[in-house]
């Protein structure tokens, strides 16, 4: 009798666990942060492990990254991949650049393909002005998959920052044929051919976002200042092939 009551008891407290999981991981998926934290925060120093976790993820992205750390710091020594992942992203969200580059190099390391953590490696290695470094990770990823567009933007704003116009403008090229409609890249093409002095290239890369745009103010300026510096440079030899006028005055 005693035994079928403690099964029972302990039946109910599962199931009453796992409803409660349940109703932790719906708050989650409708972004209901505010909700989980107000529920979870009272029992914080008593909290399993996965709902310790749901914590720092409604705390990250209410806004509130240090608390996301302090709670996946209690047990730091035993921390998944996914606590890893947001533990570094908690950290560049506080600045701690210094922190979140160990977790970053070694889940490189686990897995080299996670768009994510390369993401938040290549960060660092910009802050840090590690532009050699973030050329070859970036390249690296790109032999397995040159498809992705965050990364290609990464890789060719990269090139701009190394001065490696050639290299920028072939990436910018190679996206805008995947995505003929994006503005932001269109542009940074358009300023690096205005920048390097092709001219013709800017005004009719412009020309084509003009069109589509229906005169886009951007692209109206890069064109108008391209066509500009054609016209600067043509002019003064238009003007030595005209013969000068004598004066005809005694």
């Amino acid at each position: 009798m005693k035994t079928s009551f403690y099964l029972t008891f302990l039946l109910l407290l599962i199931t009453l666990s796992s409803n409660a999981q349940n109703q932790y991981q719906l708050l989650l998926a409708e972004g209901r942060y505010s909700a989980l934290i107000e529920q979870l925060s009272a029992q914080e120093s008593t909290l399993s492990p996965s709902n310790n976790y749901y914590l720092a993820i409604a705390y990250q992205q209410n806004g509130y990254p240090q608390k996301a750390i302090n709670c996946l710091l209690k047990d730091s020594t035993n921390l998944s991949t996914q606590q890893l992942d947001l533990l570094s992203r908690s950290y560049l969200s506080c600045g701690r650049y210094n922190d979140a580059l160990p977790i970053c190099v070694q889940r490189y390391k686990e897995e080299p393909q996670n768009i994510a953590n390369l993401l938040r490696y290549a960060e660092i290695n910009s802050v840090y002005k590690n532009f050699d470094a973030n050329i070859k990770l970036l390249e690296t990823y790109t032999e397995h998959d040159s498809t992705n567009l965050s990364i290609n933007t990464l890789l060719a704003e990269t090139y701009e920052k190394e001065k490696l116009f050639d290299a920028a403008m072939d990436s910018y090229k190679k996206i805008l044929e995947q995505h003929r409609d994006n503005q932001k890249i269109a542009q940074r093409l358009a300023n690096i051919y205005y920048r390097q002095k092709m001219y013709v290239e800017c005004h009719e890369l412009c020309m084509i976002y003009i069109e589509k745009l229906e005169l886009n103010k951007n692209f109206l300026l890069l064109a108008s200042c391209g066509f500009g510096k054609l016209q600067e440079r043509f002019e003064p030899q238009c003007k030595s092939d005209v013969p000068a006028l004598r004066s005809t005055r005694r």
